[in-house]
């Protein structure tokens, strides 16, 4: 599709006003769109063009600050409209395609599951619940930007960090390292750190940066519980078919479990109990003792070089032309360090902005994520609007005498991260993802970057062959632990959520569960290395998965890429827990509550290092 008007990328140089003044204005915009159609159309009238185009203000309004999230809450604050789209669906209009009929279904059960179809007394207290819960995550949200503090530390009670990360903390007047209490720095120390002591002194630090969460936390597993209730729920978690999952993942990891307990046990050796904050430290012991030193391996990983070489693997895969945005204007990037790439079908069309921010500062978010700014549309003048998603990161800074460099664990999340960039960016649909399926490119992606040699590379010289060996010999080194720690976080999110204190009621909502198996055996072997060396396959793999996203079923999606039904054997298997053949699937047409969705979701994506946390 090609586009003649297609607008420039956005502007960050806004003063506090202009961006109160677009927040009002999008609150404006949908308070506007709802009231013409409900004042303006009767439901006997409301047909899918005139009721449920309209109704896609809430895309605008999703991406925009806690103002603009207003118009998104005011729009299941309407029960007028509510009444139009109900009329639309249960007119089951037969002209409408897939994606459109799976929009208007979407819809119609969004309104139900905030409350529209109450009588006005509980319509009135769910839509109080629906703002709070709003109101907690844009705390929740500030939080995570506000100063975490700092911790310092000699250079002697730093002992075994390497000296390129020494160096990239600041020194005050005596000579100690001022430490910013970010995770990415966290991480290193408690994996290169030989001082326990130090380690448990940024564990502690890191671990309490945000007190005030334990006051969120608990109105915000409160206000869902009475909203599930409300809605006839006995209550925000379902957790029948997600137990049978953990018990059947427990089972199956236990053996291996100990057999790797018994490995870190062997190194801690001292007879005192062993501290979780510990296993970093033990992890990167046990990578060694495989041949694999993680500070020699990050040598081969210069953060910008390697960046090059991620978006050229992008490039082949995905039939794309990734070109950085030279004298970037300072209207046009939130900092200095941000750079730009324009991304463009191979035919010439513009397909939208990667922004990359790299570098720890002060007030920055300090993990590593993707953040979609805004989709792609064609606005009511017919003007394009480009797509633009920003990679954010913490990587280490570079210093005088070495560029910043990735270990490798940071390379394998940034290539995931950069996957949901990319996902952001070409997505062409009415409706998005479901948010239980919304990693699955990101981790087919994950995978191939782990057969790739050629992807850890320095430009003076190639990677060894033994080296990359190793690294792949020493993939699964602590990974039952690290499942089984999943596996207990799941079990304790729906404890969490299963608040017993009120009465149970006898309905279930309607949310079925698709997924199975997102990472199929075959990852191991023919179908991923085939999308990686295959440009053919790479673009098959771009129409079945990356360009529908929510316009079809997403277990029909999955099915069809795979060519097969999914499960959940592939997974244990490739981390070398035993598997009989007796694999857990999900029952046919089992439907669950939302949060049962995610938290079984979450188990069968362990390999993807995410659990969902729900405010």
């Amino acid at each position: 599709m090609a586009f003649e008007n297609i607008l420039p990328p956005p502007r960050f140089n806004l003063t506090p006003e202009e961006m109160s003044g677009k927040a009002a204005y999008i609150l404006e915009l949908a308070e506007t769109a709802v009231r013409e159609s409900t004042s303006s159309i009767e439901p006997g009238e409301a047909i899918f063009a005139n009721v449920i185009i309209p109704v896609d203000i809430r895309t605008a309004a999703a991406k925009a600050p806690k103002s603009a999230q207003e118009a998104w809450e005011f729009i299941y604050d309407t029960k007028e409209l509510f009444l139009l789209i109900n009329a639309v669906i249960h007119q089951k209009p037969a002209d409408l395609d897939e994606k459109s009929t799976r929009l208007l279904a979407d819809l119609h059960s969004e309104c139900i599951e905030n409350g529209l179809s109450f009588p006005e007394a509980d319509m009135k207290r769910y839509s109080e619940i629906r703002h709070r819960r709003c109101g907690l995550r844009s705390l929740f949200v500030a939080n995570l930007a506000t100063d975490p503090g700092v911790v310092f530390k000699s250079d002697a009670e730093l002992a075994g960090l390497s000296k390129s990360k020494l160096e990239s903390f600041e020194a005050d007047e005596q000579g100690r390292r001022k430490i910013l209490r970010h995770r990415t720095n966290a991480n290193v120390i408690m994996r290169q750190c030989t001082n326990k002591q130090t380690r448990k002194d940024i564990w502690a630090a890191k671990e309490c940066i945000y007190p005030n969460y334990a006051k969120y936390l608990r109105e915000g597993v409160l206000l869902p519980d009475e909203g599930a209730r409300l809605l006839g729920f006995s209550s925000y978690n379902n957790q029948l078919v997600v137990m049978d999952l953990l018990k059947t993942m427990g089972t199956k990891l236990n053996p291996l479990v100990k057999v790797e307990m018994d490995a870190l046990r062997a190194l801690h050796g001292d007879g005192e109990p062993m501290r979780f904050r510990d296993l970093a430290c033990y992890d990167s012991q046990m990578w060694k003792g495989r041949n694999v030193n993680s500070e020699l391996v990050a040598e081969y990983f210069p953060a910008v070089f390697v960046l090059g070489r991620m978006l050229e693997i992008f490039e082949k895969i995905l039939h794309l032309k990734i070109v950085e945005v030279s004298n970037t204007k300072d209207d046009k990037v939130w900092h200095p360090d941000v750079v730009v790439y324009k991304v463009r079908e191979l035919g010439g069309v513009f397909a939208g902005h990667l922004y990359m921010d790299l570098y720890p500062r002060e007030g920055k978010y300090n993990g590593s994520a993707d953040f979609n700014i805004r989709p792609s549309y064609i606005d009511r003048e017919g003007k394009y609007i480009l797509s633009a998603t920003a990679l954010i990161c913490n990587v280490t800074l570079p210093t005088k005498d070495t560029p910043a460099l990735l270990h490798h664990s940071d390379f394998v999340t940034i290539f995931h991260e950069l996957g949901h960039e990319f996902f952001c960016c070409l997505l062409e649909t009415l409706k998005h993802m479901s948010c239980h399926y919304s990693y699955l490119p990101e981790e087919y992606r994950q995978r191939w970057q782990r057969m790739s040699p050629c992807t850890i590379t320095q430009p003076e010289k190639q990677i060894p062959s033994e080296m990359v060996l190793a690294l792949t010999e020493a993939k699964n080194v602590k990974s039952a632990i690290w499942a089984a720690r999943q596996v207990g976080l799941s079990v304790l999110d729906p404890e969490v959520l299963y608040y017993r204190g009120n009465r149970a009621a006898g309905c279930r909502r309607w949310s079925e569960v698709g997924q199975r198996d997102p990472y199929p055996r075959r990852r191991c072997g023919r179908r991923a290395s085939e999308i990686r060396t295959n440009p053919e396959a790479g673009l098959r793999y771009r129409q079945v998965v990356l360009d529908k996203g929510g316009s079809v079923d997403e277990t029909r999606m999955v099915t069809a890429f795979l060519g097969r039904e999914p499960n959940s054997d592939a997974y244990l298997g490739d981390i070398g827990a035993k598997c009989s053949g007796d694999c857990w699937t999900l029952p046919t047409g089992y439907q669950s509550s939302r949060c049962g969705v995610q938290t079984a979701y979450l188990c069968l994506v362990i390999v993807g290092r995410h659990r969902f946390w729900r405010v």
